[in-house]
């Protein structure tokens, strides 16, 4: 396999091309932004997913919706900005809009690079968003100093398929802000990364073997498959759905052995706490137990609404209504994550 001195990469669509030849396009093989899902290090999509995608079981109109993905394409042209900026120099977006590798037997590995600079596709730019749609926190692996390493890998791919010696990335943060990082390509870092892909897409888009589906594809069952249909399948003859089946089982008694066990603890860490309502260790909090005001019971208080307005034409006051109502006051505990 090669991944170093490689014919230059084959333009695939270009600019003028519309948004529905592009996702084709990409979908009869590997892109950039597929391999961080491929290697199992995305925060956003699953192999099975990928594997969905190309062979055309999830329609495009799952994503359709996602605030993430509409503000990432709004903001990238402020983004290559920025990275211009940052830089001194001037980045622009690159001659095609996809490229495939330059070997013919490799033009299934696609990437569609945000930018360059100058014109000069042997030094990219890519433009990401994270976290805004939601806006809790810090994402996961992201920092002044780093991205995680999914966003590492698409930067490598793209290096590999159109030969780059460098792709510099700009993003912005939820919590964090601007961040510019560059990635150097390393050949065997690269190498070991193309052969892992490689080895993918033979076994699961060439032999068409389904991969293994993860706790994170059951959101997209729900969307694939909202209402049923039909009335009833025999699953006889597929081994898969026994094996399924052995899994759920087993899932379920880890699920109820984990949720005794936590249950002791909870009971023996409450015991510990007592009547107070912070326990600390090494004077971090460690343990909380609130009281937790008691919610109304809306069900009766509507149902006996009009007979209680009608007291003696005494004006009805709400508070005094939703308090005769309300269950008692319960404690919640919580731990926190004090262990090493």
């Amino acid at each position: 396999m090669t991944t170093a001195i490689a014919p230059p990469p084959t333009r695939v669509i270009g600019w003028a091309q519309t948004d529905t030849q592009w996702l084709n396009a990409r979908r009869k093989g590997i892109s950039a932004s597929d391999i961080a899902a491929i290697l199992g290090y995305s925060q956003y999509a699953t192999p099975w997913e990928v594997w969905a995608d190309k062979t055309g079981l999830r329609p495009r109109e799952v994503d359709a919706d996602k605030e993430a993905i509409r503000l990432g394409v709004a903001l990238e042209p402020w983004l290559l900005r920025q990275a211009a900026h940052h830089l001194g120099t001037v980045v622009e977006r690159t001659t095609a809009r996809l490229y495939a590798h330059g070997w013919p037997e490799s033009h299934w590995r696609l990437a569609s690079p945000d930018g360059c600079v100058a014109g000069n596709i042997e030094e990219l730019v890519e433009a990401k968003t994270c976290g805004l749609a939601s806006g809790f926190g810090i994402p996961d692996g992201w920092s002044h100093a780093r991205a995680p390493l999914g966003y590492e890998f698409q930067c490598r791919w793209q290096m590999h398929v159109l030969g780059a010696r460098r792709v510099h990335l700009t993003a912005l943060v939820a919590n964090v802000g601007l961040i510019h990082h560059t990635y150097e390509r390393d050949l065997s870092i690269e190498a070991d990364m193309v052969a892992q892909v490689d080895e993918w897409y033979q076994q699961h888009l060439v032999r068409r073997i389904e991969p293994p589906m993860t706790a994170r594809d059951n959101q997209l069952m729900d969307a694939l498959y909202p209402t049923p249909t039909a009335g009833s399948i025999a699953l006889d003859n597929d081994p898969t759905v026994i094996e399924a089946l052995y899994a759920y089982r087993d899932g379920l008694e880890e699920e109820k052995r984990g949720k005794a066990t936590k249950e002791a603890a909870t009971a023996l860490l409450k015991r510990k706490v007592g009547e107070h309502e912070l326990a600390t260790l090494d004077d971090r909090p460690a343990i909380t137990w609130k009281s937790r005001l008691g919610e109304p019971r809306w069900r009766d208080l509507v149902e006996d609404l009009t007979t209680i307005c009608g007291w003696a034409g005494e004006d009805l006051d709400v508070d005094d209504l939703i308090a005769k109502y309300r269950n008692p006051d319960t404690r919640v505990i919580n731990v926190k994550e004090v262990l090493g």
